[in-house]
């Protein structure tokens, strides 16, 4: 199941997201309501737009058709109207990395141009919010570490393609290893999948600003 995300001409005009379960998703005629199982059946990884959202006390909710409601836990969405922070410069290039959603967005100045999703830092291996930027660049890279005293943790990855560090030892990088792709799963680098990851190392240069954020405060 060989996931992308998708290059783009112009900012999309609304919110949009992909399919993260597994299993895939049929929606709901109505928010917290029961699944229709005559309703369309979305795969996983299913590109789908948000016209509406709705909140209850606990959850909430995304319109992606008429009748169609999708719990938030089981789509990535891209915000398109994702603020620039104040420190990046106006007409650069940008990376927009959501922790929440484990989506990223590629911006030249306000346009975004590329969306997909990430698998990012676990539970104490978190990727840092903060604002950075690209600092070293490798075409292939064999990565490994603990963080654990007793090296538990230990892992080793041989040939990770199209490696950009950012903040210390995490990188956005290409992945091939692992399917699970809009969840958190790593060592606190972004994993993307290999193609957007050969685009974005083509995109990018060194210096290129990358803001990482969680919307959640979590």
């Amino acid at each position: 199941d060989m996931f992308s995300g998708v290059t783009l001409t112009e900012t999309p005009a609304r919110p949009f997201g992909w399919v993260i379960p597994y299993e895939g998703v049929y929606p709901s005629r109505t928010p917290g309501g029961p699944e229709d199982q005559t309703a369309p059946y979305y795969r996983r990884y299913t590109l789908l737009q948000v016209f509406d959202t709705f909140k209850t006390e606990k959850e909430t909710w995304y319109m992606v058709g008429i009748n169609q409601w999708v719990l938030q836990t089981k789509l990535g969405v891209v915000f398109p109207d994702a603020a620039r922070p104040a420190e990046i410069p106006a007409g650069v290039k940008w990376i927009s990395i959501n922790l929440f959603e484990q989506t990223l967005a590629a911006y030249e100045g306000d346009r975004m141009v590329l969306a997909t999703l990430t698998a990012s830092g676990t539970p104490g291996h978190w990727t840092r919010p903060g604002i950075f930027k690209v600092k070293k660049k490798y075409l292939i890279q064999s990565m490994s570490g603990a963080f654990e005293s007793d090296k538990s943790d230990y892992y080793y990855v041989g040939d990770v393609p199209w490696v950009m560090y950012f903040d210390r030892d995490r990188a956005i990088h290409g992945e091939y290893w692992h399917n699970n792709l809009g969840a958190r799963h790593s060592h606190g680098c972004v994993n993307i999948p290999v193609a957007d990851g050969h685009w974005m190392y083509n995109w990018a240069p060194e210096g290129t600003w990358v803001y990482v954020f969680d919307p959640s405060g979590k």
